[in-house]
């Protein structure tokens, strides 16, 4: 959910945010411009002021604008921008000219009721680019984990539904990065794979969720449906 995730952040910073910008031009730094969105979608627990200030200042003259615009209007809505058009034609807009111009290795994943398709056996260690597109009727989630020792994507997929984040931390770690995407929503997940091993995408969100359900799912994850894909990365 970095879209979630990153844009809820800039609420709470609030005006010591605007104050760094204000005084912060472009500098047009593509190099660090892509960095900064690798980091954003990182960031655990949202984006630090320092981050924020340097995936706005950072980003190119052609893109400024509206960068300055998304993190603008979120500033001014809050979570009522993700219901403007012009809002998420601007996240929209950011994610092709991440994709157009930062030279991550890029992988069009299609999420579906509930299968993931579209995720090759393999991809190369370092920072990869998944292009999501929600093609179901439910709304789904991009997470990726690496699994543990002899753990297998059956070891997970054979948990019991009352399983602990503990039971699950035994058998694969989380991996920072992801997406999420509403019924017929695009969204781009930028991962850093800084070690080789066998990985796996899941989607946790329960059966039932759908934006007409605002109370969420109340079925299984999805990932015990079958929405679930293995991959190894190499080096």
């Amino acid at each position: 959910m970095r879209k979630l995730t990153v844009f809820l952040a800039v609420v709470a910073l609030g005006t010591t945010v605007g104050a760094s910008f204000a005084g912060a031009g472009p500098s047009g730094d593509l190099k660090k411009f892509c960095k900064a969105n690798v980091a954003l979608d990182a960031a655990p627990e949202g984006p630090t002021p320092r981050l924020i200030e340097r995936y706005r200042s950072t980003a190119p003259p052609e893109i400024a604008e509206t960068v300055d615009s998304a993190v603008t209007a979120f500033e001014e809505l809050g979570e009522g921008a993700f219901e403007d058009e012009a809002f998420l034609a601007s996240l929209r807009e950011i994610d092709q000219f991440v994709l157009d111009n930062c030279d991550y290795e890029q992988v069009d994943v299609t999420m579906e009721d509930f299968a993931f398709s579209g995720i090759p056996s393999e991809v190369e260690k370092g920072t990869v680019a998944f292009n999501l597109v929600n093609e179901g009727a439910e709304l789904h989630e991009f997470v990726l984990v690496r699994l543990k020792g002899d753990a297998t994507l059956d070891d997970l997929l054979e948990l019991p539904e009352d399983a602990t984040e503990e039971d699950f931390a035994e058998l694969a770690s989380e991996v920072r990065g992801g997406g999420f995407a509403a019924p017929g929503e695009p969204d781009l997940a930028l991962v850093n794979f800084k070690r080789t091993g066998n990985y796996v995408a899941v989607c946790f969100i329960p059966v039932g969720s759908t934006p007409d359900a605002p109370d969420g799912g109340t079925g299984p994850p999805h990932f015990t449906e079958g929405m679930a894909a293995e991959f190894e990365v190499t080096s």
